[in-house]
Protein backbone atom coordinates (compact mmCIF):
# COMPACT_ATOMS: atom_id res chain seq x y z
CA UNK A 1 0.00 0.00 0.00
CA UNK A 2 1.60 3.19 -1.00
CA UNK A 3 -0.13 6.30 0.93
CA UNK A 4 0.91 10.01 0.63
CA UNK A 5 0.20 12.68 2.09
CA UNK A 6 0.89 16.82 0.57
CA UNK A 7 0.35 20.12 2.23
CA UNK A 8 0.24 23.26 0.51
CA UNK A 9 -0.03 26.50 2.21
CA UNK A 10 -0.24 30.09 0.12
CA UNK A 11 -1.19 33.47 0.83
CA UNK A 12 -4.55 32.13 -0.63
CA UNK A 13 -5.26 29.30 1.11
CA UNK A 14 -4.26 25.90 2.78
CA UNK A 15 -4.97 22.42 1.05
CA UNK A 16 -4.39 18.99 2.14
CA UNK A 17 -4.53 15.88 0.30
CA UNK A 18 -3.70 12.56 1.03
CA UNK A 19 -3.62 9.33 -1.39
CA UNK A 20 -3.53 6.25 -1.09
CA UNK A 21 -2.43 3.37 -4.10
CA UNK A 22 -3.46 6.03 -5.99
CA UNK A 23 -6.73 7.34 -4.64
CA UNK A 24 -6.52 10.84 -3.93
CA UNK A 25 -8.89 12.98 -1.17
CA UNK A 26 -8.51 16.47 -0.36
CA UNK A 27 -9.54 17.30 3.27
CA UNK A 28 -10.51 20.73 4.25
CA UNK A 29 -8.30 22.33 6.73
CA UNK A 30 -8.75 26.11 6.92
CA UNK A 31 -5.47 28.42 7.11
CA UNK A 32 -4.35 30.21 10.38
CA UNK A 33 -6.87 33.15 10.77
CA UNK A 34 -3.57 35.18 11.42
CA UNK A 35 -0.24 34.64 10.06
CA UNK A 36 0.63 31.62 7.46
CA UNK A 37 0.12 27.82 8.01
CA UNK A 38 -2.53 25.59 9.01
CA UNK A 39 -5.34 26.18 11.39
CA UNK A 40 -4.52 22.89 13.16
CA UNK A 41 -1.62 21.51 14.02
CA UNK A 42 0.50 18.77 13.86
CA UNK A 43 -0.40 16.88 17.17
CA UNK A 44 -3.86 17.96 16.68
CA UNK A 45 -3.68 15.68 13.56
CA UNK A 46 -1.17 13.07 14.79
CA UNK A 47 -3.98 11.92 17.25
CA UNK A 48 -6.60 12.39 14.38
CA UNK A 49 -4.56 9.85 12.41
CA UNK A 50 -4.51 7.83 15.60
CA UNK A 51 -8.24 7.65 16.54
CA UNK A 52 -8.84 7.31 12.68
CA UNK A 53 -6.89 4.28 12.45
CA UNK A 54 -8.58 3.05 15.56
CA UNK A 55 -11.98 3.27 14.26
CA UNK A 56 -11.47 1.73 10.81
CA UNK A 57 -9.60 -1.17 12.62
CA UNK A 58 -12.39 -1.58 14.74
CA UNK A 59 -14.99 -1.85 11.96
CA UNK A 60 -12.62 -4.14 9.60
CA UNK A 61 -12.06 -6.48 13.05
CA UNK A 62 -15.70 -7.10 13.82
CA UNK A 63 -16.40 -7.80 10.53
CA UNK A 64 -13.89 -10.85 9.81
CA UNK A 65 -15.50 -11.57 13.31
CA UNK A 66 -19.25 -11.59 12.17
CA UNK A 67 -20.18 -8.40 14.40
CA UNK A 68 -22.16 -5.68 13.49
CA UNK A 69 -20.69 -2.15 15.11
CA UNK A 70 -23.31 0.73 14.97
CA UNK A 71 -20.98 3.29 15.91
CA UNK A 72 -17.43 4.26 17.38
CA UNK A 73 -16.61 6.86 19.32
CA UNK A 74 -12.80 7.53 19.61
CA UNK A 75 -10.92 10.12 22.17
CA UNK A 76 -7.60 10.54 21.86
CA UNK A 77 -5.79 12.91 24.04
CA UNK A 78 -2.23 13.54 25.59
CA UNK A 79 0.31 16.19 26.58
CA UNK A 80 2.95 17.11 24.21
CA UNK A 81 6.04 19.19 24.71
CA UNK A 82 5.89 20.01 28.33
CA UNK A 83 8.64 17.50 30.32
CA UNK A 84 10.40 14.44 28.83
CA UNK A 85 7.98 13.04 31.45
CA UNK A 86 4.92 14.07 30.02
CA UNK A 87 2.36 11.94 30.29
CA UNK A 88 0.04 10.40 27.57
CA UNK A 89 -3.69 9.40 28.14
CA UNK A 90 -5.43 7.14 25.24
CA UNK A 91 -9.01 6.50 25.80
CA UNK A 92 -10.25 4.25 23.86
CA UNK A 93 -13.88 3.19 22.90
CA UNK A 94 -16.27 0.74 24.02
CA UNK A 95 -18.10 -0.66 21.22
CA UNK A 96 -21.38 -0.82 22.34
CA UNK A 97 -24.56 -2.08 20.45
CA UNK A 98 -22.19 -5.08 18.98
CA UNK A 99 -23.85 -8.21 18.21
CA UNK A 100 -23.46 -10.83 16.15
CA UNK A 101 -24.35 -10.60 12.05
CA UNK A 102 -27.10 -12.90 10.84
CA UNK A 103 -25.50 -12.78 7.37
CA UNK A 104 -22.17 -14.03 9.28
CA UNK A 105 -23.71 -17.43 10.87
Amino acid sequence: MKIAARVSNTVSGHTLEVETDGRMQSIAIAPKTAGRGSSVNGGELLFAALATCFCNDLYREAAKRGLEVHDVKVEVTGTVGESRRARKQYHLPRARGCRRSSRHH
